[in-house]
């Protein structure tokens, strides 16, 4: 799978935060991640906040633009 941003800006990342962001950044919704991952819509988003965090961002939109 073709990634739209470098594998670098992942370190210090969980592997299952790593998945969040990779289905994120492809526009999955926090739900669609959810079902494919087998997680809680919660448990998404308490992933995604550590995603957000780790990159300084406070949403969806700033975190995909931050990553290109």
């Amino acid at each position: 799978t073709t990634r739209p941003y470098k594998k670098p800006a992942e370190a210090g990342l969980t592997r299952d935060q790593k998945e969040v962001l990779h289905s994120i950044a492809q526009g999955l919704s926090e739900e669609e991640v959810g079902d494919i991952l087998g997680r809680s819509v919660h448990t998404i988003h308490h992933h995604l906040a550590a995603v957000f965090k780790h990159f300084g961002v406070h949403s969806k939109h700033k975190l995909i633009a931050k990553l290109k």
